[in-house]
């Protein structure tokens, strides 16, 4: 006789039908179909999405993940990432010479010298193509570029400007300035817009828009790759300009000119010095491979002598007619400044034409020919100072005297609001200049055209 619970059982499968049988099994399948669907599923999103990844950021980020896993591995064997006691590139440093090979010191950072372009793989400076140049892979070519077609160009959103990819941001403010101010003929681009924005939009597109006008009136677009002055009195209040912030800025110095866009050639230069409040001034900026430095080209003579006992024909004899030459003279054809605070540096004769030899100054004069009391009695030591034509003038708040001397002062000094100083110096002997502080530039009313110096704009 069969167990209770044997007996059950075999009537309980008796009972179940083939149908549910069927239903049973089907379940089942589906359970095992849906799990190794899921699997898969996995694992295809997993290597979708790294293939996405890669594509997107193409070899760079090979580059990257090897020079991320080499410094990793240094450090977790306490070593410095450092090349022979050097700083990697873009580390701090204090020199050129602590930076890498083919790189300098740069705002304290060590960046690649011009021409040279960073790889990660090597963590190096490398020669490589320039944008547009043929290209063999994705080490030959540029920052934020890439190799396509055998040729460097920028990646998607970047631009090209002097040989490098930028993605810009730029901020523009609105100001007031004068017609007369504003020169149409010397817009980069001109066109027609329904809207300002649209034109803000053509300016951000083109890299040198650094101004703009956008009159609504007619919804004409103007672009500029200068900023010119403002005027609170002007009749014009649809002119913007570029503001100190976002990833587009005018140069302040002509070494910040040299570094920010790499140029190594002298010239005439639209610079924005910080203390003339940014405003549009005209230097010369010479020995811009080494040391830039500031210069202001003078159009007109500005001429300086030195008049002293050796230009005596009888020795000792006061108030004589004629001199024994050469009478010492310094003419100035450029004159050095300091652009943080546009001061003269008189004492630099790197442009200047000598007769004698003993330069003067600029801004001074010598005379040792009498006392300033008899009469007559001509004096030779003079000095000339004209500016015009460079947009700037004297300080006005500069006043001129005699320094120093014996029976000696200044006399004929003339004055003109255009740029125009000019004086005798007398005395027995007496030399004559500047007695309230150094000469310094401030910008005159005079407008200089924007084609008379090369623009130059910076990009991060």
């Amino acid at each position: 006789m069969e167990p209770f619970h044997g007996v059950l059982e075999n009537r309980l499968y008796r009972q179940m039908s083939g149908r549910q049988w069927v239903f049973i099994v089907t379940i089942g399948l589906l359970l095992v179909l849906g799990v190794a669907i899921l699997i898969s599923s996995v694992t295809f999103l997993h290597a979708s999405n790294n293939g996405e990844s890669d594509r997107g950021a193409g070899p760079w980020k090979h580059m990257l993940q090897q020079s991320n896993q080499e410094r990793h591995c240094l450090e977790a064997n306490n070593i410095t990432p450092a090349i022979n006691g050097r700083s990697l590139l873009g580390d701090s440093c204090s020199g050129d010479d602590s930076c890498p090979e083919n790189s300098v010191c740069e705002s304290g950072q060590c960046s690649c010298n011009l021409t040279y372009m960073y790889f990660a793989n090597s963590g190096k400076c490398h020669k490589g193509s320039l944008l547009g140049v043929s290209c063999s892979g994705v080490n030959s070519c540029p920052a934020n570029s890439v190799c396509e077609s055998g040729q460097c160009s920028c990646n998607l959103t970047y631009f090209a400007h002097n040989g490098k990819c930028y993605k810009d941001e730029i901020f523009l403010r609105q100001t007031t300035t004068r017609i007369d101010l504003i020169e149409l003929s010397m817009a980069i681009w001109s066109g027609h817009f329904p809207l300002r924005s649209d034109c803000t939009s053509k300016c951000t597109q083109e890299p040198d828009c650094v101004s703009l006008l956008y009159n609504m009136a007619d919804e004409s677009c103007d672009l500029f790759n200068v900023i010119y002055d403002s005027d609170d009195r002007g009749d014009i209040d649809y002119y913007w300009v570029l503001e100190d912030r976002g990833n587009r800025w005018v140069p302040e110095s002509c070494l910040n000119l040299s570094t920010c866009s790499g140029i190594r050639t002298d010239g005439e230069y639209w610079v924005y010095p910080t203390v003339t409040n940014r405003r549009r001034t005209k230097i010369y900026c010479h020995n811009l491979a080494t040391e830039p430095s500031p210069f202001i080209t003078l159009k007109y003579p500005n001429s300086f002598i030195f008049h002293d006992g050796s230009n005596w024909i009888k020795r000792h004899r006061q108030c004589q007619s004629s001199i024994q030459p050469p009478l010492k003279t310094t003419e100035f054809v450029k004159v050095k400044i300091d652009i943080e605070s546009m001061v003269v540096n008189g004492t630099d004769y790197t442009f200047t034409s000598l007769t004698g030899s003993k330069p003067i100054q600029y801004g001074y004069a010598h005379d040792c020919n009498g006392e300033i009391f008899r009469n007559p009695c001509p004096h030779f030591g003079t000095a000339t100072i004209d500016t015009r034509g460079t947009g700037l003038i004297v300080d006005p708040t500069v006043d001129f005297g005699l320094k120093h001397g014996y029976e000696a002062a200044m006399k004929n000094f003339h004055r003109s609001v255009y740029g125009q100083i000019s004086f005798t110096c007398a005395g027995w002997c007496g030399i004559c200049g500047p007695i309230s502080g150094p000469i310094k530039f401030k910008h005159s009313m005079d407008f200089i055209s924007a084609s008379e110096a090369q623009a130059v704009i910076c990009h991060k």
